[in-house]
């Protein structure tokens, strides 16, 4: 009879467990620069949070997951402290390694947490020292990795990007960048409170934040020691989020950049119809003259359609054998939307 319980107990015990063992931990990082961006030379500071995202509060293992940050080689990694700037406790966390290699591409630093992170939202969080040694966009990646395979884990927030760029002394002085949205349009507004030997602001754009384009140029004072005002507009935005900053240029060419703004303008997406389709695809844009090119690939990835220079809204897709395809819309800026359509007979 205390077997049979036994043996019953144990079967309980491991039906509670069961759904701890069947899906795991979610666990994400985010990282963030404490500042715009620091002088040659000078030193700046980058915040890594690893944090327990399951929605149902599973406890990760300990020594299940780490952080590696890696840094453009323009930036020197100097060391690694608790946000408040002093050591990492040794029960908590395990420096793996720190490499600032040149001939590898990048430097690097890779941090364990040794204990669980026991509840939702529950963080490990440390400090990365660095140091800039070279002129340049100072772009970081870090990247959630797992000591202990946890399957099932959401990898949408396993990777996360900050900045510091590394800059020139530029002689202008930039009280404020700010963006907003004017009906259809983006409004740019700065403030300078001195100027030597400046030249120009370039006015960028972004959907991502790694590709910039200038949009508009505008000329500086030059040389001033008074609160200066200045305007751009951005009249043809990108549907969605819209990032925004400014590009200093000095006389000399010397280069700096303000912080990044956004504004968000929604609208009509593209679509097309009727789905599934048999004789003709329409397809729908509230900004059609912008789209440059359409494409039709099959299930295998071959292209079976593609528009000439002045794509039609209308196809003709009799021809296509029944099956699933994917339709790409193209437009001028870049942008491109992808639709899963089935042709059917």
């Amino acid at each position: 009879m205390k077997t049979r319980k036994m043996w019953l107990r144990l079967f309980v015990l491991a039906t509670l467990l069961a759904p701890q063992f069947l899906r795991a931990q979610n666990v994400g990082i985010n990282i963030n620069a404490n500042q715009l961006s620091i002088l040659n030379g000078n030193q700046g500071t980058l915040d890594v949070y690893m944090c327990n995202n399951d929605p149902g509060g599973l406890s990760t293992p300990p020594n299940a997951v780490a952080a590696l940050v890696s840094f453009p080689i323009n930036l020197t990694i100097l060391g690694v402290t608790k946000l408040d700037g002093t050591a990492l406790a040794a029960a908590d966390f395990d420096i793996i390694f720190i490499s600032n290699n040149d001939s590898e591409g990048s430097h690097d630093v890779k941090v364990r947490y040794k204990k669980p992170l026991v509840a939702f939202d529950d963080c490990a969080e440390f400090r990365v020292l660095v140091q800039g040694n070279a002129v340049g966009n100072g772009l970081i990646l870090g990247t959630l990795q797992f000591e202990q395979l946890l399957a099932s884990n959401d990898t949408d927030d396993d990777n996360s990007e900050s900045s510091i760029p590394v800059m020139v002394n530029l002689p202008v002085t930039l009280r404020d960048f700010n963006a907003e949205k004017v009906e259809g349009s983006a409004k740019l507004t700065w403030h300078t409170t001195e100027e030597t030997n400046s030249d120009r602001f370039e006015v960028q754009r972004s959907v991502k934040g790694k590709e910039w384009t200038t949009i508009e140029s505008v000329q500086s004072a030059g040389e001033s020691t008074i609160t200066r005002s200045y305007e751009a507009i951005d009249r043809t935005p990108l549907k969605g989020e819209n990032l925004y900053r400014l590009k200093m240029v000095d006389n000399d060419s010397s280069t700096a950049f303000s912080r990044v703004r956004s504004v968000k303008f929604d609208g009509t997406l593209a679509f097309v119809y009727p789905n599934p389709v048999g004789d003709y695809l329409h397809l729908n844009d509230d900004n059609w003259a912008n789209v440059s090119q359409v494409t039709i690939l099959d299930k295998n990835g071959r292209q079976v359609y593609v528009s000439g220079k002045n794509p039609e809204s209308k196809i003709d897709v009799r021809s296509l054998a029944s099956g699933i395809y994917n339709v790409r819309i193209k437009n001028a800026d870049g942008l491109e939307n992808s639709y899963r359509i089935a042709v059917a007979k």
